[in-house]
């Protein structure tokens, strides 16, 4: 069983109703009991997140957020706030990979102790790609790890051809085009801790978890070591495996 920082995000774009509002975002994430949801889909295994991507990134580690827990009574307050009480919202998945539909399902039933609605749709992966991803306001993706910069250049920089969130925000992109010019180390991890507080302010991702790669072999079977990348088998390095 290894600890990886691969994530099953929850998507809301933020340029589409009811997650135009932050207040609305926000009390979405305040439903999520974390450590529960991490039970019920994968046993406790994997580790709980705080809604930022790039897990073992310099200036991820070190970036000092409160760790969200599930707070009810204030993600209620929010939604009265943005006059969405029992707002209804449908959440699209598919098994793309392990726990994504459970995830969903746990979600949805979370979100309705503070009065949201949130309907599962399950469709066949063929079906979600070519009629949901990056269409729907509501969603389930899947990564598997990479350096913080690497994966904000392909999900939430501009121009970024896998945006689920539709996330544009000028101050976030002209932080982005520093970091990732700069050949200062220690500037470089400011900037990423720049970048996370927005995300984890702003954004619209609901990151609960790191999920776990959990590996099964025979005995007679070596060379397979644990990875943090979220891929089985050590990414699947299967060179480096051999036989007894």
């Amino acid at each position: 069983i290894a600890e990886t920082g691969g994530w099953s995000p929850i998507c809301m774009r933020v340029d589409a109703d009811p997650f135009t509002n932050n207040e609305v975002r926000q009390a979405m994430r305040l439903a999520v009991n974390r450590k529960s949801m991490l039970e019920s889909v994968f046993a406790g295994n994997g580790n709980i997140a705080n809604d930022v991507f790039g897990r073992y990134s310099p200036g991820v580690e070190n970036a000092q957020l409160p760790q969200r827990e599930q707070d009810i009574e204030k993600a209620e307050s929010l939604l009265q706030k943005a006059g969405q009480q029992g707002v209804s919202v449908s959440l699209y998945t598919t098994e793309i990979a392990p726990g994504m539909n459970q995830t969903a399902e746990v979600l949805g039933t979370q979100a309705g102790e503070a009065g949201m609605n949130v309907k599962v749709v399950k469709q066949p992966t063929t079906e979600y790609f070519a009629r949901s991803y990056l269409k729907v306001p509501f969603s389930m993706d899947w990564w598997a790890y990479q350096p913080y910069l690497v994966t904000a250049g392909q999900a939430t920089a501009k121009g970024a051809p896998f945006n689920i969130t539709a996330w544009s925000d000028s101050a976030y992109d002209k932080l982005y085009a520093k970091a990732v010019s700069t050949v200062d180390d220690k500037q470089r991890e400011e900037i990423t801790t720049e970048l996370v507080t927005i995300d984890y302010e702003e954004g619209g991702y609901i990151i609960p978890y790191n999920f776990p790669i959990i590996d099964a072999w025979a005995s007679n079977v070596h060379g397979i070591k644990p990875s943090v990348l979220g891929q089985a088998l050590s990414n699947f390095q299967f060179q480096n495996f051999w036989l007894t």
